[in-house]
């Protein structure tokens, strides 16, 4: 699992790179990673990086538990909550982004949305929507924060990724069976149209769960 994480040994099931979403996510690169603990697998991290030929542009870590987040070549961007456990986005130097309040100071998953700012080779704007839900949050639900970040992207007609641990079991994403947690989530996602993106091979048992979805574009 993500928590016995070795970085030479089983590297593809600890990262995944979202698939090429067409059109406007062409070629921008996003990975997150449950890391339970960033300052022991920093350097581990940075190694992987540094390994791939086309590093990420954008990283989302949960569980930091830690609020003294830096990466080399990113900026960074963390949510603090009361708990310790932390979310931190890695942005690429190369591009500029601002968060986007969803006014949910009343919810307790983890979250923030950020949209990546044209520049470099970007054309349009992207946004970032990054979730944590504890597993004791069984009776978390996702549909108001989902839609309030789908409907902020779509009034400027941007594609959004929504990624994260979820801790939310469904056999739609390779779980064995599906929770309440799970069946609330999978309906948020099919009333908002979004497009599941994570490889059915790699189960979100191992702590992988990203969706996303494009305007004008046909899902995959």
């Amino acid at each position: 699992s993500c928590r016995r994480w070795q970085p030479v040994a089983s590297s593809r099931r600890e990262f995944l790179r979202v698939p090429t979403l067409a059109g406007h996510l062409n070629n921008f690169v996003f990975w997150q990673w449950n890391c339970w603990g960033f300052q022991s697998r920093k350097a581990a991290l940075q190694q992987y990086n540094k390994s791939q030929p086309i590093q990420p542009h954008v990283i989302m870590l949960q569980e930091t538990l830690t609020e003294t987040m830096s990466l080399p070549g990113y900026t960074h961007h963390i949510t603090k909550p009361p708990d310790g456990r932390g979310i931190c986005t890695f942005v690429s130097k190369k591009y500029t982004y601002i968060e986007h309040n969803l006014h949910m100071a009343n919810t307790k998953i983890k979250h923030s949305l950020l949209e990546i700012i044209p520049g470099s080779n970007l054309t349009n704007s992207i946004f970032i929507l990054h979730i944590y839900s504890s597993p004791k949050g069984r009776h978390h639900r996702f549909t108001s924060l989902l839609s309030k970040a789908v409907t902020i992207a779509r009034k400027v007609d941007a594609p959004i990724v929504k990624a994260g641990d979820f801790n939310a079991p469904h056999q739609a994403w390779g779980y064995p069976r599906t929770t309440a947690k799970g069946a609330e989530l999978w309906q948020a996602v099919s009333d908002l149209n979004l497009t599941l993106v994570t490889d059915p091979a790699f189960p979100t048992a191992l702590e992988i769960l990203a969706l996303g979805i494009l305007p004008q574009t046909p899902p995959l």
